[in-house]
């Protein structure tokens, strides 16, 4: 784990970089140069965060609806596809989980109304070590024309419209960190137009296009929402003196790692039919004996651990 005597230097190192790029680069390079160096500074500003703990936090992307009248096949993955080389490329400290891994499903929980059960939802994320689970649609996807121009050098302008909405849900409190209504207008040829109207031609540039933009900026906020957030993982199992938790070594964690327990909060009941967990106090900490991929165990050092489903975080 890095100490804080390190932490401290990388954070003076990554400030220092970050005000030479943004004083001097766009007077030598111009903007576009600038606005790529901006792109990698975010990143730097964003991973800074995790030098305390140095833990990777794991999330999960579901696969997407596509609730439109564009049934092409391929969206679901293309998309997520793209979605997570994005979170890849910007932030080092996501783990993204993959959903062939044992335990994961697309066929996530509802209420009676048909909403996703977001309390239900959290509760099967906790016992996979999750941080965050990330959801969402393909709402619509249209073509339409407009006349543009003053009087007669009016002429007819050809758009594609895609209209996406993604839910990322935070495992501890079951409410949700994102909620977004993404809308994406482009302008496109007749050819494509006619294309896009007639349903024909699954592979239209254009519209590919149009969902790695949209991948690139929706990955772009998911990492932004689920850095600010702090790690934090899930006790699964207690026997006697042994507490099971499930994070491990892919997260980060190592034997002797000391966490520190909070309690199950009170759980809050809204609005529909949903329900969140309130914060917990502190009530103890457990010190990592043996730990595996993604599970670990350890015994408890101070304090008390009352239940199942507690969460821990990384003292440090």
């Amino acid at each position: 784990m890095i100490n804080n005597k390190n932490a401290s230097f990388y954070r003076i190192c990554a400030l220092s970089f970050l005000f030479c790029c943004f004083v001097f680069v766009p007077f030598i390079n111009g903007c576009s140069s600038f606005y790529d160096i901006k792109k990698k500074t975010k990143r730097i500003v964003r991973d800074i965060k995790f030098l305390d703990e140095n833990l990777k936090k794991k999330v999960w992307i579901t696969s997407f609806d596509n609730r439109s009248c564009w049934k092409a096949q391929s969206f679901n993955v293309f998309f997520r596809e793209k979605l997570v080389e994005t979170i890849n490329n910007t932030s080092s400290q996501i783990l993204l989980i993959d959903p062939k891994d044992e335990g994961y499903s697309d066929h996530l929980p509802t209420l009676s109304s048909g909403r996703i059960d977001n309390f239900a939802l959290a509760e099967h994320g906790r016992l996979l070590g999750l941080n965050a689970i990330v959801t969402g649609s393909l709402v619509d996807l249209s073509a339409e024309q407009k006349k543009k121009g003053l009087w007669w050098f009016r002429d007819t302008h050809c758009y594609l419209q895609m209209r996406i909405i993604i839910e990322v849900y935070d495992t501890e409190t079951a409410a949700k960190l994102i909620d977004e209504d993404f809308v994406h207008k482009v302008e496109v040829d007749e050819t494509t137009y006619q294309a896009a109207v007639s349903k024909k031609g699954e592979n239209i540039p254009e519209i590919d296009n149009a969902f790695v933009h949209a991948a690139s900026v929706l990955g772009e906020k998911i990492c932004d929402a689920v850095g600010i957030e702090s790690w934090k993982g899930y006790i699964i199992s207690k026997t006697d003196d042994r507490i099971t938790i499930s994070s491990g070594r892919r997260s980060g964690l190592g034997p002797g790692d000391i966490l520190k327990v909070y309690e199950i909060g009170t759980i809050i009941e809204g609005a529909g039919g949903y329900r969140f967990f309130g914060y917990g106090h502190e009530t103890g900490e457990i010190k990592l004996t043996d730990v595996s991929s993604d599970m670990a165990e350890g015994i408890q050092v101070s304090g008390e651990v009352k239940n199942i489903g507690c969460t821990v975080r990384f003292k440090k």
